[in-house]
């Protein structure tokens, strides 16, 4: 078993278990520490994980997470959930720059290297999931704000550390690559999943296909597609898109209007962008109500 020490503190280390699996290990991180963490957390946070609009208790949740910080400054976890803080109080930049120190001391580097030779730092291991999650919100700061390459690099930089994608980065990156014109690069990527029912694989690989010009096997794609989420091809044929009524934001149901909903609002422009792709679908969903009728 061999150890890198990523911080030079003695107490954050990244360990080889053996089949080219890696894990953090985080001996002064203890029970304690810990049991701060959790009080800070209980405070300023839902069951839900989002933070509690409650000012007072949020002031005292980022107190106690400062206090953490300062004495375990490799307490990754405590960078993520203070800029979850930060950015949910509308301090984005103080989000951005926390998210950064969570995953930009020399571990970057040591994540592209170790993938690079086929090891991973899969999320079964409870000690890489908060460096997994703050590396995650990082990657999606730089897509909210148009940083689409910075966006790609780190969400396959976890896709390739964590393979089985615990994390739906899958669905994220075919967003980042429609939005920096790699219609190829999805492709690709659904290869990888030929059996993910995710709305992003299945109806990406519909769009990526008509962006290239593959019209008969975009046909082939869109009745898998529409086999698993037939709410989605109905939403993408509409003239006008309205907010189901009622519509659960938490959570979302597989199959359902409201997902089909939250599908165009991220992916609509995508496909408004390609010419003749949501006629398309028009004219496959009027066959379809051809053959039943």
């Amino acid at each position: 078993m061999s150890k890198i020490n990523l911080f030079g503190t003695g107490h954050l280390d990244f360990v080889d278990m053996g089949d080219r699996e890696w894990r953090f290990e985080a001996p002064g991180i203890d029970l304690p520490v810990l049991e701060a963490f959790d009080e800070a957390i209980d405070i300023g946070f839902t069951d839900f994980d989002g933070i509690r609009h409650d000012p007072a208790k949020l002031k005292d949740a980022e107190r106690k997470l400062r206090l953490l910080i300062l004495q375990h400054p490799e307490f990754i976890d405590a960078y993520h959930h203070l800029a979850m803080i930060c950015e949910g109080t509308g301090r984005y930049d103080e989000a951005q720059a926390l998210w950064e120190k969570a995953t930009n001391i020399g571990m970057l580097k040591i994540v592209e290297q170790f993938c690079a030779s086929g090891n991973t730092m899969k999320w079964g291991w409870l000690d890489n999931r908060p460096f997994l999650r703050a590396l995650s919100s990082l990657g999606l700061q730089y897509k909210k704000w148009g940083s689409q390459a910075q966006a790609i690099g780190i969400f396959e930089t976890i896709l390739n550390a964590n393979p089985n994608d615990n994390q739906g980065i899958r669905s994220l990156l075919v967003e980042s690559y429609f939005a920096s014109d790699s219609p190829e690069k999805v492709l690709r990527l659904c290869m990888k999943f030929p059996d993910d029912t995710d709305e992003n694989i299945l109806y990406g690989k519909v769009l990526a296909l008509l962006i290239i010009d593959k019209k008969d096997k975009a046909t082939k794609a869109l009745e898998e597609a529409f086999r698993y989420l037939p709410n989605i091809a109905s939403e993408l044929a509409k003239k006008t898109h309205r907010r189901p009524a009622g519509m659960e934001t938490r959570w979302l149901t597989q199959g359902s209007a409201d997902q089909a909903f939250v599908y165009w609002e991220r992916q609509g422009r995508a496909w408004q962008n390609t010419s003749g792709a949501l006629e398309f679908v028009r004219l496959f969903m009027q066959d379809k109500k051809a053959a039943k009728g």
